[in-house]
């Protein structure tokens, strides 16, 4: 069976592999190529104990699922690399893309489409082609969505060598959405990501034709969320050295 995967450079090719068998927790049965689920939890309350102490009680109980529904298809792409925001209205999922950039869909709370699967590269005013390994949060503290993944930058059209960003225009995904592309000279592979209230923190592995070491990454989200044009960018590198 064809399974197209990546290399250590960012590409995306076809192995031979050997079909999947997944070890069944449940009862019900799903196909090998059938949805994924997308599952939302209701987290345990605080309580107050006593109005004349300071103490909390926890509720220990683990949270519930509130509602299931499908997620999207699975893509062909191995490692899927599932992703998930969460904010008061909508869901975003994101999986690799089987054209090779991201692919997302927006949902409501109640598990309607909204947006069905579209892929990052296509957003309006995208002009590079994703490499995927995607990830999606909600910024709870400014009330808007992200997607990123790593692409070709517009310079060379060539390589995986650039962090693009996207950032929803206001709180509501399903309309604009800025994007930024941060060339970086090198494969960032395994993009991470942190919300914080002065930046957008990221850590990447980078590789050129070898293991070069990590970066650490700090994006002026405001300026982001604003839509600058000229967005101010912080890196730290640590450098992989072979000792032996």
């Amino acid at each position: 069976m064809k399974i197209k995967t990546r290399d250590e450079r960012g590409l995306i090719h076809a192995q031979d592999l050997e079909k999947l068998i997944f070890k069944r927790y449940a009862t019900g049965k799903r196909g090998f190529d059938e949805p994924s689920e997308v599952k939302i939890y209701q987290l345990p309350i605080e309580k107050q104990s006593n109005r004349n102490t300071s103490k909390k009680v926890v509720e220990r109980n683990a949270g519930i699922v509130i509602r299931s529904g499908d997620g999207q298809d699975y893509s062909n792409i191995n490692p899927a690399d599932p992703s998930i925001a969460v904010g008061p209205s909508h869901v975003i999922q994101m999986i690799n893309g089987a054209n090779g950039s991201a692919r997302f869909a927006i949902f409501d709370k109640s598990g309607n489409t909204l947006i069905p699967p579209s892929y990052m590269d296509q957003l309006p005013g995208a002009s590079y082609n994703g490499g995927g390994d995607c990830i999606t949060f909600y910024d709870q503290l400014t009330d808007r969505f992200v997607m990123t993944e790593f692409g070709d930058s517009s310079r060379t059209g060539i390589q995986m060598n650039s962090l693009i960003i996207a950032v929803s225009a206001t709180q509501d995904p399903t309309g604009s959405w800025y994007i930024y592309e941060f060339y970086t000279g090198f494969f960032p592979d395994y993009p991470k990501f942190g919300n914080w209230h002065d930046a957008w923190y990221g850590v990447t592995r980078d590789f050129t034709e070898k293991y070069e070491g990590n970066s650490i990454w700090s994006f002026d989200k405001q300026a982001m969320i604003g839509g600058q044009n000229t967005v101010r960018v912080q890196r730290a590198r640590f450098i992989y050295r072979d000792w032996e």
